[in-house]
């Protein structure tokens, strides 16, 4: 039986200057996941992104969770002619830390074509339906089994312990940021967004995500390391060197000797490849910043394990908010779906799921 979370008695913050006013009301989740929607569209348009100009909140559809609640909801953000501009997804399960986990601007969302009544959202990327009581994996239109139940049911556990101890650490999401200490922004133009669908094959996420930071390279000075502008057989390459499987996909430690090996059979040989586990946010944005793509596998994204994408984007922002100061991380990545754009967005430590690698191509 699914359940729709009640609505709360809250204390919030109604932002008139900084540390101003605060007021208690009834406030439902939908309405507390408007608020943060309609928020963070003003902070993208005041940081320069201008595909947010216009948007408004549209259809709010709520997305159940592992314990058949639900503590999600999916805001479509419409143009002014009701046509589809982007997507956020908003966690509600905890009415003292509402936040946005991912969203993206674009014409579309992991749920648009799915008829069913009973949508869910695993974290990062992970979506789900039901279909005749069953749980369907949307990324491989494979039903999810018990040990898949038992695993995600775990994991909401573990997220809904760590959204606590964050807590009481932090202010939270649920407010735009008041006043900006300071912003920075990295962002690699020129990366391609391969769709791994494409390859026809299953869990083939790693290689795709490898052809991708091999044609980057290709087209900024490294023209050896494919033969056209033909993606596909740099994948299947690299299937072939990350010993990818049909069932089990790619081993996490086949991903670096597997690029490394493809540089190598190009006649590279200064390229340096390495793999960080657990990297730290300052870890990635070196990257964008010195504009190498690399390979991030992310971590809680299915019960298999894990979900390789490319980062081509980092920002951290330094908010004050009264007398309290707090850091907002965000990623940029190719997730290698059809069913979002180009450019999804991730909060980075925060709430579902995490990076627990980071793949580096450096010439």
């Amino acid at each position: 039986m699914k359940w729709l979370v009640a609505g709360w008695m809250v204390l919030c913050l109604f932002i008139a200057g900084v540390g101003e006013a605060v007021a208690e009301d009834n406030i439902s989740p939908e309405e507390l996941a408007k608020i943060v929607v309609e928020q963070k569209i003003e902070e993208r348009i005041e940081f320069g992104f201008h595909e947010f100009e216009g948007l408004s909140v549209g259809l709010m559809i709520p997305l159940f969770d592992i314990g058949e609640e639900a503590t999600y909801y999916l805001v479509e953000l419409h143009h002014k002619d009701g046509e589809l501009g982007g997507y956020m997804i908003v966690d509600v399960s905890d009415s003292n830390f509402v936040f946005i986990t991912e969203f993206a601007a674009g014409d579309v969302h992991p749920y648009q074509d799915i008829s069913s009544s009973d949508p869910y959202y695993f974290g990062h990327g992970n979506y789900a339906y039901e279909e005749n009581e069953i749980l369907i994996d949307m990324r491989t239109e494979q039903p999810l089994n018990k040990e898949e139940i038992t695993f995600l049911k775990k994991e909401k556990k573990l997220k809904e312990e760590k959204s606590k101890e964050d807590y009481e650490e932090d202010v939270g999401d649920l407010f735009a940021p008041q006043t900006i200490i300071s912003r920075t922004y990295y962002y690699i133009s020129g990366v391609g967004d391969p769709q791994q669908s494409d390859s026809g094959k299953s869990e083939f996420c790693a290689p795709t995500a490898g052809a991708n930071v091999m044609m980057y390279w290709k087209n900024n000075g490294y023209s050896k390391l494919a033969s056209s502008t033909n993606w596909k057989p740099v994948e299947n390459r690299l299937g072939t060197l990350m010993k990818w499987d049909s069932k089990t996909g790619t081993k996490i430690s086949n991903i670096a000797p597997g690029e490394r090996s493809y540089i190598k059979e190009k006649g590279y040989k200064n390229f340096s490849v390495s793999t960080v586990n657990s990297p730290a946010f300052s870890k990635l944005e070196t990257q964008t910043k010195n504009k190498r793509p690399p390979i991030l596998v992310l971590k809680g994204y299915n019960y298999n394990g894990n979900h390789a994408v490319v980062l081509v984007g980092t920002e951290k922002y330094h908010e004050k908010l009264g007398s309290k100061y707090t850091w907002y991380y965000n990623i940029v990545v190719r997730d290698q779906w059809k069913s979002t754009p180009k450019d999804v967005w991730f909060n980075f430590g925060r709430g579902d799921g995490s990076v627990s690698h980071m793949i580096s191509v450096i010439p």
